[in-house]
């Protein structure tokens, strides 16, 4: 039994206001139910939170959409490589090569390295790291391995995830680099190790310290930035250092045509075929096949509600991968078909387009359906915001770009040079 006495001045008694308390008394009885686990007990919230038929439509939605792009792929393979024996010879009269195709008359520019070529190769690196590091997590969630009930259970291990797989992300790096024809490979190995934990580490301090300021109960402690950085600096480096080094000990690889010394004049193209026309028609695709699953994802941030549905999530996660590759090798072979040879920042801008489109969808969500306010809730919100799009860009870029040397390569292997 509890008692609670409240005092209120807001008591009218003959039209004036007297101070008087008023005592509440109630009684609370707990009954033990030994039919749930203690390991279940958070099942029934989980499952009154969820909302299966919409992450079904959703799902059953995205997987049309792909279905239609591998269509789009599959025939613009069986175009390109249906005829083992199509030569672009230089003899050739022009005429006579235009007529083919307008892909096949820039064999000789198609793999010209580009500009900031270990920048691009870094960021190849950190998205495949990103994208081990979220496949793991999202199966661990999916077979009941990280439960909402363990509170802090699903950082460390994407903590712990993303310092391990650092080696993937320096032998990408540095197969990428090696491939483009880099030479300063401890500079990109510490760039690879450096460049995105440095801004992640920097936006989590600036909104630590307003957390700080409005002592707020979340602030993380000094002692545990000090302790992640130790982390990072013992296991990231080395595990980086380690990966680039058995990726540069691996021969280059080797591109199926050569590249001409003299660059090629890149003809005049229409609005629709510049860069950011098709950064945004690439974006598109990819975010529409997981907005529903991303507005819960919002909901639980910053509404407070409970959503854990791994089981879609998953393969959601699949069918956007799918999507960012398929789309963007959909955009790579139309700038090829209009002989533009620049593709390789191209493709990467494409595979993370749809970082502006979560930009405009958060900004929706907070501004219409949340209603934050305060400086602090705001200020947060940009942090937060930035971190997904930063990790959304690179993950997508990362994808868009190495499906589209994977395809490039594909298709100019089967054209012989005279």
């Amino acid at each position: 039994m509890v008692n609670c006495n409240i005092t209120s001045p807001w008591i009218f008694r003959d039209n004036l206001v007297v101070n008087t308390s008023i005592t509440y008394t109630y009684s609370v009885h707990f009954k033990r139910d030994n039919s749930t686990l203690w390991s279940s007990r958070w099942d029934y919230i989980l499952k009154s939170h969820s909302h299966p038929t919409i992450l079904w439509f959703s799902l059953i939605n995205s997987t049309i959409v792909l279905v239609l792009l591998c269509a789009c792929v599959a025939l613009i393979l069986l175009r390109t490589l249906r005829n083992k024996e199509i030569r672009c010879c230089r003899s050739q009269s022009l005429e006579k090569t235009q007529a083919e195709s307008g892909w096949k008359l820039i064999h000789g520019d198609i793999f010209r390295p580009p500009g900031k070529t270990m920048l691009l190769s870094i960021l190849s690196g950190t998205g495949i790291q990103l994208l081990i590091t979220t496949t793991i997590i999202l199966l661990l969630a999916c077979f009941g391995a990280l439960s909402p009930a363990s509170r802090g259970e699903l950082a460390t291990c994407a903590l712990f995830l993303y310092l391990f797989s650092s080696c993937f992300a320096g032998y990408t790096a540095a197969r990428i680099y090696k491939a483009i024809g880099g030479l300063h490979w401890k500079t990109m190995t510490l760039m690879t190790f450096f460049l995105l934990p440095v801004v992640v580490v920097a936006i989590f301090f600036l909104l630590n310290i307003f957390v700080w300021a409005g002592q707020s109960s979340a602030a993380i402690p000094f002692g545990t930035f000090v302790a992640v950085m130790a982390l990072w600096i013992g296991i990231s480096m080395p595990m980086t250092f380690i990966g680039a080094f058995l990726g540069f000990k691996k021969k280059p690889i080797q591109n199926p045509v050569e590249t001409n010394r003299i660059p090629r004049k890149i003809p005049p193209t229409k609005f629709i075929m510049k860069l950011w026309p098709g950064v945004l028609m690439g974006g598109l695709l990819p975010f529409s096949s997981f907005f529903i699953p991303f507005y819960f994802i919002l909901s639980s941030i910053w509404m407070h509600q409970i959503f854990y549905a791994s089981g879609f999530l998953f393969p959601m996660f699949c069918v956007f991968i799918l999507t960012t590759a398929e789309s963007t090798i959909c955009l790579c072979y139309a700038h090829l078909s209009v002989e533009d040879y620049q593709w390789w920042w191209r493709s990467f801008l494409t595979g993370g387009g749809c970082c502006f489109y979560i930009l405009v969808y958060s900004i929706y969500f907070v501004s219409i359906r949340s209603g934050l306010v305060g400086g602090t809730s705001i200020f947060l919100f940009i942090g937060y915001t930035t971190i997904i799009m930063l990790f959304v860009f690179i993950l997508g870029g990362s994808i868009g770009f190495l499906t589209s040397y994977y395809f490039v390569r594909k298709i100019y292997s089967a054209v012989g040079v005279a």
